[in-house]
């Protein structure tokens, strides 16, 4: 009786650690998102085969846009705003994609999940933000000639290299 009594104390005093990946990095509304959702975003927006290591700003950065990210899915899901499928589709056609019922499909399944979320991120600022608002053919020819110099000036380029 005494071991298992020693046993229960011990095993309540041992708390399991979380696994990384299922770690809460932020919390929007009712919704917890864990670092292994932080890491697909990252993988999505930032395709690097061969060097895994990003620069705190960069990290940074995308941490930045994936809270954006999913603040604009909320905003959508609070408005009843969803993905056109016909959408959905031309934009895999046109980045050749084409869905079929044979093979691996993880990419494509991936690929038509974040498409999604753009086109209702889209439909989300199109009709919120940008619902009212028009530009007449005299504001771009106003604003074309007063910024002439700007559109008129040679495209350049500037490299630099360190050599360690």
């Amino acid at each position: 009786m005494r071991i298992f009594t020693f046993l229960l104390v011990l095993s309540a005093g041992c708390a399991w650690e979380v696994p990384p990946e299922e770690r809460v990095v932020v919390e929007i509304a009712d919704r917890a998102f864990t670092v292994g959702e932080f890491e697909a975003f990252v993988a999505r927006s930032v395709r690097q085969d061969d060097d895994p290591f990003l620069a705190d700003a960069v990290t940074e950065a995308l941490f930045g846009q994936f809270i954006e990210e999913q603040l604009m899915l909320k905003a959508a899901d609070d408005a009843g705003i969803a993905a056109d499928p016909k959408t959905v589709a031309d934009r895999l056609e046109a980045l050749g994609e084409v869905e079929t019922d044979d093979g691996d499909r993880s990419e494509t399944v991936a690929l038509r999940s974040t498409l999604e979320k753009q086109v209702r991120i889209e439909k989300l600022v199109e009709t919120r933000f940008l619902g009212d608002l028009a530009v007449t053919e005299d504001e771009i020819t106003e604003h074309y000639e007063t910024n002439r110099a700007y559109y008129e000036r040679p495209e350049t380029v500037e490299i630099s290299q360190i050599l360690v």
